[in-house]
């Protein structure tokens, strides 16, 4: 019996920390594996966390930006001589280009016209919801506005007379439209 106390009296001084403070060494012989670790200085600690809030602080400030909603086209002094302009430049570079691309930026300047003339967000509609809008919408608008959409989504080569045709399309447009609202003014 007295054995028996023994080994449970060695057993739990192996498990109770001794005068030291410090745990004693296993039974196996082996020393405590937290001693072998390294110690992280506290300004690692600091850093570390300092990055952690930066990149929180990064990632709050990318979404409240991306959640932003997109400011309107300013207004030029003269947006009917502004979109001629982009339209007679456009009409000098049309060599080589494919005729979507030749849709796509003639469909961007005159949209970017009616921004600014309607003060409407068309830049940021589809043609079916720009149209959809517009009740007052002139009927050749509507169809220069389809015909560039239909181009702009079609299989697309380089046809500069075609090309040509949309740009002159969309001056004649914009001289009409531009004519009529300086009738009403």
């Amino acid at each position: 019996m007295e054995s028996s106390l023994t080994n449970q009296r060695s057993e739990n001084s192996l498990l109770a920390p001794n005068n030291e403070g410090n745990l004693p060494a296993l039974p196996h012989g082996l020393p405590d594996p937290n001693s072998f670790l390294p110690t992280i200085p506290p300004w690692i600690w600091a850093l570390g966390i300092a990055f952690l809030f930066a990149i929180i602080i990064g990632l709050g400030w990318f979404i409240f930006r991306s959640s932003k909603k997109p400011h309107p086209v300013r207004a030029s002094a003269n947006p009917f001589q502004e979109a001629l302009s982009h339209l007679e430049t456009l009409e000098r570079s049309l060599e080589g280009m494919p005729l979507s691309q030749i849709a796509t930026e003639t469909s961007l300047i005159v949209r970017r016209y009616f921004a600014a003339t309607l003060s409407e967000p068309a830049l940021y509609e589809t043609t079916e919801e720009f149209q959809a809008r517009q009740i007052a919408l002139p009927q050749h608008v509507a169809e220069l506005l389809n015909r560039l959409s239909n181009a702009k989504y079609s299989r697309s080569a380089n046809d500069h007379r075609k090309g040509f045709e949309f740009v002159s399309q969309a001056k004649n447009t914009l001289n009409q439209s531009h004519s009529a609202r300086e009738l009403v003014s």
